[in-house]
């Protein structure tokens, strides 16, 4: 899977910041405004941010019904206007399984961090948790959170 030079990859933690207004919310913002044109994401995006969505109404309770069904075609739109690209992970399905086993994360996290290392570019995450387990085995400049 190849493509143009993009400046970065975002997970979900970026798109879900916006969606659930969160504590990184004018952040989330402020990194997809400044940054249009050279983002990618994978697929996987879409369910993750909709699994967000559903996390903060049906088990938090934090966004009633009434809202969840307004917000959720919001997530979609989001999603493919803040980036220039949406990849598939079934092409890099062999070096996603190989480096969650290698990095020590979920191959959920290493579709992105693989796209990420295969497009030679950067990973816009929020995800503390994520970071902290790759430690410093990614590339310099790998995060911006």
């Amino acid at each position: 899977m190849t493509g143009a030079a993009a400046e970065g990859v975002v997970d979900a933690s970026v798109f879900a910041s916006i969606i659930v207004k969160d504590g990184f919310h004018d952040r989330a913002r402020g990194i997809l405004e400044r940054r249009r044109g050279g983002l990618i994401t994978p697929e996987l995006a879409y369910v993750e941010v909709a699994s967000a969505l559903w996390r903060h109404s049906f088990v938090l309770r934090r966004i009633p019904e009434r809202a969840y069904y307004a917000i959720a075609p919001s997530v979609g739109r989001l999603i493919s206007s803040s980036v220039s690209e949406v990849c598939g992970a079934r092409g890099m399905l062999e070096k996603v399984l190989g480096n969650a086993m290698k990095l020590g994360i979920s191959p959920y996290d290493s579709v992105y961090v693989s796209l990420a290392m295969e497009r030679g570019c950067g990973l816009l995450s929020f995800d503390g948790e994520l970071k902290a387990k790759l430690g410093g085995r990614v590339p310099d400049g790998f995060w911006l959170d």
